[in-house]
């Protein structure tokens, strides 16, 4: 079953479910369109609360080596396009 099926069946099986979520943005390599992905399903998907981040490198990880790293501004404006 796809998300939109879970949710709706845990919002007829529970009466005033809240559900609240945390998005990462700009993580290396995200294209345009995964964004606005991101951003439409988001706001179908209904949660009561959604929190967002810009994704920060992290010193041994495997994202901090990835090459396609997002310009920081550019991942702020997701971020803030994500949480408006």
């Amino acid at each position: 079953a796809g998300t939109d099926s879970i949710l709706r069946r845990l919002r007829e099986a529970v009466p005033g479910l809240v559900l609240r979520t945390t998005f990462i943005c700009g993580f290396p390599g995200e294209t345009d369109e995964e964004h606005e992905e991101l951003v439409r399903r988001a706001r179908d998907l209904g949660f009561a609360r959604g929190g967002a981040f810009a994704y920060s490198q992290e010193d041994g990880t495997v994202a901090a080596s990835m090459e396609e790293q997002i310009d920081e501004n550019l991942k702020q404006d997701r971020r803030d396009e994500l949480s408006a």
